[in-house]
């Protein structure tokens, strides 16, 4: 849902010319992750590639190696597998929600792993947040927009943002105080 509600943001914002992405499944130790990518298209260039793209060519929803600029888990777990992509200009955004995995990393030494990659690691039972504040799970993916916006209020405008969100009123009852508590979280 977070990864739907980003793409059709950056298909209606008007300083974001295209915007894709895709949602696709990776093993990982036995078990299926479901994982999201979504790029945008600014000002004829995908951020700082070495090739200059054109409007009318298509636009790779796959992030090249070391060029995301979020990275948002779930899991813990799941974001290991994804360490290629990480670099110096990386936002991670780490749920830090292990109950009931078996593992042999502490959320510590992933987030210690992270923070050697990553421009800035955020990581917080986000679950645990939810649940207790709103009483539902449903609450993290606005908890995560907020945080997103408020890093990235150049490219996501939060008043714009704020309008789409406010049809999701329907299925919970609160995402634009869930969304206001992330915001503020940073």
């Amino acid at each position: 849902m977070l990864a739907n509600i980003l793409r059709d943001y950056g298909m209606q914002y008007p300083l974001i010319q295209k915007s894709v992405g895709t949602n696709f499944t990776k093993k990982l130790k036995d078990e299926d992750i479901i994982q999201s990518t979504i790029r945008y298209y600014i000002e004829n260039k995908v951020y700082k590639l070495d090739k200059e793209y054109k409007i009318s060519e298509p636009l790779s929803p796959l992030i090249p190696k070391k060029n995301a600029h979020l990275v948002i888990g779930f899991d813990p777990i799941p974001v290991l597998a994804n360490l290629d992509f990480i670099s110096e200009k990386s936002f991670i955004i780490l749920n830090a929600n292990l109950k009931g995995k078996k593992n042999n990393k502490s959320v510590g030494e992933i987030v210690d792993l992270l923070d050697q990659l990553a421009r800035i690691t955020i990581s917080m039972d986000f679950n645990k947040l939810a649940n207790e504040v709103f009483g539902n799970l449903n609450a993290v993916i606005f908890i995560l927009l907020g945080l997103i916006t408020r890093e990235f209020k150049e490219l996501i405008r939060k008043k714009y943002l704020l309008n789409l969100l406010s049809s999701f009123e329907n299925d919970f009852k609160q995402p634009i105080e869930a969304f206001d508590l992330g915001y503020s979280l940073v």
